[in-house]
């Protein structure tokens, strides 16, 4: 290879990694505006826990758990889809398949969300106990159906890279809560255990209604054509269905059994640890889903090079930003739970546990991201499978015999053996792809 060859292949080596490291701009972007709505949906927790105690925060974390584990339900992995599909296609200039893989997934979940809907409303009717009252099954209807719209909309923009805007519109609910919370202390609106609940149900319909309006703009003026009958990047919708609805359902089965086994105020507790893990999941997972249309992009592309520095700057990004917030959580966790009453200090072995569990995901990066997106669905999925089996075993073992604090200990164990797996599977993947080219 001649001098002006090497020379070539360095610059255009050069613009490949200036290229990824422009690409976490937006990604940190949404990170931030991810962040403010984290922020809100951690203030009406505060305020809701230190205005009406940790029983009301039981009812209303397991109202809002038991929606988007149900919507999550009906979208069943077309997020994931959606994303791959549009991202792929667009990629490749092909708009009327990009269209046709947001359409299919689309109508598939709206069928999938009338259905659980129907059965919400009959559990409504004849008065099914399920930890809240039974009238609020008809707003639950109302909000999984407005939530899976809402998912599918974010998907959508971050299929065509507004990732910025989809993250908008996804803390667009905890802000509009914030708010009605505020305004709930100066009005009485009735028993906050019923009309909190609805509220939130009243926001994700908003949501999804502006989040629908503004895929539909982007969408509309692109061909109905299809480029290509064969689309390969919708195949495989149910392995990516189940590893989302494997990972909303091992959290609300931990949810309720919390409840089961200590009643509503340590559910409560709990939900108050959780929600300061749930404020680092928020950023991690924001972050690696800010990456997923660029790792399909690459991956059609066939640049594997690229898709193996994306991980590596991923798990630096993760790492710096969930650092210093995880540290203070750990060393000052009875102070930051006193804040909301000293019902909540006896939580600071479970929030520092469900700290490091957050922190051990942010370390390995985005290793699903990255295999969801080449096609490898399958190895994540059974990653996933196995630790859900260990986590909510975990749960009800030490639950019985334990205490509460074994909750988060399972969650710390499943979360760390998860990241792990896809970590190791991505790096072996990537090594066969670039060995082989």
């Amino acid at each position: 290879m001649n001098s002006a060859a090497i020379v070539a292949r360095l610059r255009a080596g050069r613009d490949r990694i200036v290229n990824l490291d422009r690409g976490q701009i937006p990604a940190l972007a949404a990170i931030l505006v991810k962040v403010v709505g984290a922020i809100a949906s951690f203030g009406v927790t505060f305020l809701i826990a230190a205005e009406f105690g940790a029983k009301v925060v039981g009812i209303y974390a397991l109202f809002t758990q038991t929606l988007l584990a149900f919507s999550m339900f009906a979208v069943f992995g077309n997020d994931h889809v959606i994303v791959r599909g549009v991202a792929a296609n667009l990629a490749k200039g092909r708009l009327g398949s990009a269209k046709r893989a947001a359409i299919r997934c689309l109508h598939s979940t709206l069928l999938v969300a009338a259905g659980i809907a129907l059965g919400c409303l009959a559990l409504g009717y004849f008065e099914v106990s399920f930890g809240f009252a039974a009238s609020l099954f008809v707003p639950l209807a109302v909000g999984l159906c407005a939530n899976a719209i809402l998912v599918l909309s974010t998907g959508f923009l971050r299929g065509v890279h507004r990732v910025i805007l989809s993250q908008v519109l996804t803390g667009f609910i905890a802000v509009l809560m914030l708010t009605f919370v505020l305004a709930l202390q100066n009005v009485e609106l009735g028993a906050p255990e019923m009309v909190l609940p609805i509220a939130y149900s009243a926001a994700a319909v908003l949501a999804a209604g502006i989040g629908m309006v503004v895929a539909l703009r982007i969408a509309w003026p692109w061909p109905g054509q299809v480029e290509d009958e064969d689309d390969p990047v919708a195949h495989n919708q149910l392995k990516l269905g189940a590893i989302s609805t494997l990972n909303f359902a091992v959290g609300w089965i931990v949810l309720l059994t919390v409840g089961l086994f200590f009643g509503e105020e340590e559910a409560g507790v709990f939900r108050v640890c959780m929600q300061f893990n749930t404020l680092l999941m928020m950023v991690i997972y924001t972050y690696q889903g800010t990456l997923a249309p660029t790792y399909a992009k690459l991956y059609a592309l066939k640049d594997f090079d690229g898709m193996r520095r994306l991980l590596l700057q991923s798990q630096i990004v993760l790492s710096l930003i969930c650092g210093l917030p995880a540290l203070i959580a750990l060393i000052f966790a009875p102070q930051i739970l006193g804040i909301m009453g000293d019902e909540f200090t006896q939580g600071a072995f479970t929030l520092r546990v469900l700290i490091l569990a957050a922190l051990s995901v942010a370390v390995f990066g985005s290793g699903g991201a990255l295999l969801n997106m080449s096609g490898r669905e399958g190895l994540i999925l059974n990653v996933t499978l196995t630790g859900g089996i260990i986590q909510i075993a975990l749960v009800v073992v030490g639950a019985a015999f334990v205490g509460l604090e074994a909750a988060a200990v399972s969650y710390l164990i499943a979360f760390a053996i998860r990241s792990a797996a896809a970590y190791w599977l991505a790096q072996r993947y990537l090594s066969q792809q670039l060995a082989n080219g």
